[in-house]
């Protein structure tokens, strides 16, 4: 599981629920906690020396804040582990590389899904910080975000290479696992990422059909076939 500090599915009473759940049914949880991705978030507002420390901070007090939830129902089942830990690997900055060239190299699956993602950060990023009084225009709202996928996924490659584990993900999540893989010009360093366990607490939101007379499931919104949001936790 990839823990993201700042995400609120991923905060709070939200959090609670899925380790209640995980508690019931997993016998061992490990959860990486992905703080150190909140620089790219950070590194054009702040100093990037300050932008690296603040990130890890945000990461260290999440894992302060929620730890007696993780003790309370999978009671010493689950193991968190720093980002460091699982990018300090030689192809690391590589794998890294390899992402952004595909994404570059356009008219691909992975082009098209982060183009995706990036017009939806785009919009919800600059309306927040547009609320505290802050402008960052699209551009750099778009590169900042890019860098952030292409280490987010180079990371999880190697999730999966040292867990060989299937993942639980909240959010915007890539369901097809070789999805960067086949894109890949150095199949040698694989860029597979883990298989997405659906998450069975969800906020289902219901549209009305009068025809049919009954509520039926809301659209997806044109997310693309092989990403979904696993990201709509039930509060509990």
């Amino acid at each position: 599981m990839t823990v993201c500090p700042g995400n609120p599915d991923q905060e709070g009473r939200r959090f609670r629920a899925i380790m209640e759940a995980a508690g019931a049914k997993l016998d061992r949880l490990y959860i990486i906690e992905a703080g150190d991705l909140g620089y790219h978030n950070l590194k054009r507002l702040v100093p990037k020396n300050e932008a690296h420390a603040f990130a890890r901070y945000r990461g260290e007090r999440w894992v302060e804040a929620h730890q007696p939830a993780i003790d309370e129902y999978m009671k010493g089942r689950c193991e968190i582990i720093p980002m460091c830990d699982i990018v300090a690997d030689d192809t690391y900055e590589q794998r890294i590389a390899l992402i952004r060239a595909i994404y570059d190299r356009g008219g691909n699956p992975v082009t098209e899904w982060f183009d995706y993602s990036l017009n939806l950060d785009i919009e919800s990023r600059a309306r927040r910080k547009a609320k505290d009084g802050v402008i960052i225009e699209p551009w750099a709202i778009k590169e900042s975000a890019l860098d952030y996928l292409c280490d987010e996924y180079a990371m999880r490659s190697l999730m999966r290479q040292k867990f060989g584990l299937e993942e639980i993900y909240l959010g915007l999540a890539v369901t097809q696992h070789d999805l960067f893989q086949r894109e890949n010009p150095k199949p040698e360093i694989d860029l597979t990422i883990p298989k997405v366990c659906p998450i069975a607490l969800r906020e289902v939101e219901m549209v009305h059909v009068e025809k049919l007379g009954k509520a039926v499931p809301a659209d997806n919104g044109g997310i693309p076939s092989y990403a979904r949001d696993c990201g709509r936790v039930l509060q509990p």
